[in-house]
């Protein structure tokens, strides 16, 4: 796998991947773990890639269909979290 890879969101490999800030946090919230990983040739992007299961099709699923109940605190400080993350592997990257 490359970080290339990034630029659609889907399922890859056996795993979700996607650039898309909302529906990574939202994941994230949900309790889904995740890697941030830089995006090769966009140096101010990254990408987060998700274990591909039964349980994460379904809320990205329900997360679509907009038929998600996430506590609004919780997921502004995952969206807070994964934007620290996202800076930190932006400034670390060679």
């Amino acid at each position: 796998m490359t970080n290339g890879q990034f630029f659609s969101e889907g399922f890859f490999e056996g795993k979700f991947k996607t650039r898309n800030l909302s529906i990574a946090s939202t994941l994230s919230a949900l309790g889904h773990q995740m890697e941030v990983l830089p995006i090769e040739g966009r140096p101010h992007l990254c990408g987060f890639i998700f274990n591909d299961t039964r349980a994460i099709r379904k809320d990205i699923t329900s997360y679509w269909e907009r038929g998600l109940a996430i506590e609004p605190q919780l997921l502004l400080e995952q969206y807070e979290i994964l934007k620290a993350k996202i800076r930190h592997v932006l400034n670390n990257q060679n």
